[in-house]
């Protein structure tokens, strides 16, 4: 079964968040930092009876920490992040940097 989540406000936490204005790579990369940090307290409050123990919290990881250690591992991977939401259609530079990046790919991976 796969679960939507939905991203709330920290300001207003019953409200959605607005991502009708459009979100930056900075931007997700925060949230997911600020995710990661609430798994690990969650997971070290439970984790005498939960299902988490501490030897499973190193594998907790961002995207972006998840590519970095790929590339350290050798694995031809490369991350780009162009954050688009339901609501908010692309820009013409996020285009621009996605063709950019494909152009660029190694044509043997």
């Amino acid at each position: 079964m796969v679960r939507r989540l939905q991203l709330l406000s920290i300001v207003a936490p019953i409200n959605n968040y607005d991502s009708s204005t459009g979100i930056n790579r900075a931007r997700v990369e925060q949230m997911e930092d600020r995710l990661k940090e609430d798994i690990l307290l969650e997971a070290a409050r439970w984790s005498n009876g939960g299902s988490m123990g501490a030897s499973h919290t190193d594998s907790v990881k961002t995207s972006l920490q998840a590519y970095l250690e790929l590339q350290t591992r050798k694995f031809l991977v490369d991350y780009e992040r162009i954050p688009v939401t339901d609501e908010k259609s692309p820009k013409e530079h996020d285009f621009d940097t996605l063709v950019d990046r494909i152009s660029r790919a190694d044509l043997k991976t």
